[in-house]
């Protein structure tokens, strides 16, 4: 039997907006690490900094925090991270959820961290969309 596990680097958590206790979210316990709160109502799906910078959600409903994935600290926690859930489980195979939610070039070093097979979710009405790959 293969173990393919599913994986979120680009958020943490859930709940209403209003709830959100930055200090539960470890190792990144501070709002300094995550993108300000945005859920503006002109989001552009195929405006690519928004898709990367804008949380998931619906403002108080429910709210993702969006992990600033551009900052050092956070992607070089998360390259190690990968590299270290990988080998203490076995994993074979990687489903990597919201992938366009993080800028591409995040991508080739987390997969060359983990050192295994990976492949992208991305959620779009367009059929026609193609991210450019990571390989």
């Amino acid at each position: 039997m293969l173990l393919m596990v599913d994986v979120a680097p680009n958020h943490m958590g859930s709940g209403p907006l209003d709830r959100i206790n930055y200090q539960d979210y470890v190792p990144w316990n501070d709002k300094r690490y995550f993108h300000p709160p945005n859920f503006d109502i002109m989001y552009n799906p195929r405006n690519q900094t928004q898709v990367e910078t804008y949380w998931i959600g619906e403002g108080n409903e429910v709210a993702l925090p969006d992990v600033n994935t551009e900052m050092p600290e956070v992607y070089n926690v998360l390259y190690q991270w990968i590299k270290q859930l990988v080998t203490k489980y076995g994993i074979d195979g990687l489903r990597l959820d919201t992938a366009k939610h993080i800028r591409q070039s995040f991508w080739p070093k987390f997969v060359k961290s983990a050192g295994i097979f990976a492949i992208g979710e991305i959620l779009d009405g367009d059929i026609k969309f193609l991210p450019v790959s990571t390989r």
